[in-house]
């Protein structure tokens, strides 16, 4: 038996297409966290990543997100304040992304 799953993707305002995982941090065997997708709108989900087909990775923090919904006003407006995601080549993790002042 196949286990059906839903794969969203976001079209931003430039054109660019991000697919949307909704995670959490997991603790693994070795004790190291690691990042652990889920499905979208599970309350567990602490963190939205969205990674363009470029591999740049944009991540949100969905523990004080107001809307975790997946309408298209609200990725865009995720996508405008999210920070550099894990294993992105533009930058180091936590720094702002293009467009967002730093500290905000």
């Amino acid at each position: 038996m196949t286990t059906a799953r839903v794969e969203v993707y976001f079209i931003g305002a430039d054109g660019a297409r991000w697919r949307v995982y909704d995670c959490a941090q997991a603790v693994g065997a070795d004790g190291r966290g690691h990042r652990r997708v889920l499905i979208h709108d599970d309350p567990k989900a602490t963190y939205r990543v969205l990674v363009a087909e470029g591999g740049q990775r944009r991540s949100v923090d969905l523990t004080t997100a107001r809307d975790r919904t997946l309408a298209a006003d609200v990725l865009a407006a995720q996508l405008q304040r999210a920070v550099y995601g894990p294993s992105d080549p533009d930058a180091s993790w936590g720094t702002p992304a293009p467009g967002r002042p730093a500290g905000g």
